[in-house]
């Protein structure tokens, strides 16, 4: 059976990219004073809003950043609009998934974080790792020439061995609304509030893979 995971059940260390990623989707920055007040997630939310001076538009992130990316998908393939959907694949209507990632960033000034080392390259450079250490037993020199050859393969996969971690439009559009929110507005001047609370429990639970179901405004936020 497995453990549920609450918010209090994780290390303060470990929310500080959460914390980076809430800044930085609603070009917000927090003081000391505000985490010095910050007991439960309820108090995140009030802290949030009360930080974000914007004019307030009842219309869907997601939704428009799908838009967003339906248009670059169009513009740059000969892919219909009427084709897209959010459960289209990105391989599907893109054969290069790194130059799409371009693409958003130059259309809408969004660098999404989507690249992740491909599951092979992993494996591949696990075993050469492990062949390192098994070598520094036998052979120094064997050992040597092995990490030497695990280090030059670690900077190659950096930069041609990662694939996308996502695999839909609708994949896609969720994360630019989680992670850079402000940047996915049509109108960047404006936010919905019936929103802000949503995100940020999507944050928190793709980050630590928190039940939506603990993510309550009591939910204590550290351990006491």
């Amino acid at each position: 059976m497995s453990r549920t995971i609450y918010l209090n059940n994780i290390d303060p260390d470990e929310m500080y990219d959460t914390f980076i990623k809430i800044e930085q989707s609603f070009g917000i920055k927090f003081i000391q004073a505000d985490m010095d007040n910050l007991y439960t997630l309820g108090d995140l939310y009030n802290v949030v809003h009360s930080k974000i001076d914007l004019i307030h538009q009842d219309s869907c992130t997601t939704q428009q950043a799908f838009y967003n990316l339906r248009s670059i998908l169009v513009a740059y393939t000969d892919v219909d609009k009427k084709d897209i959907t959010p459960k289209t694949a990105i391989k599907d209507v893109f054969y290069n998934e790194l130059w799409l990632i371009e693409k958003v960033k130059q259309q809408t000034g969004i660098d999404i974080a989507v690249l992740q080392m491909k599951g092979s390259v992993v494996l591949c450079l696990l075993l050469l790792f492990v062949a390192g250490c098994l070598a520094c037993c036998f052979n120094l020199l064997v050992a040597l020439l092995i990490f030497s050859a695990f280090t030059v393969s670690l900077l190659i996969a950096d930069k041609f061995g990662k694939e996308i971690s996502v695999k839909t439009v609708g994949e896609m559009a969720g994360k630019m609304a989680r992670e850079h929110y402000l940047q996915s507005r049509k109108y960047r001047n404006t936010v919905n509030r019936n929103e802000i609370n949503k995100k940020i429990q999507e944050l928190f639970k793709r980050d630590f893979a928190i039940d939506s179901s603990s993510l309550t405004p009591n939910a204590s936020l550290f351990r006491s």
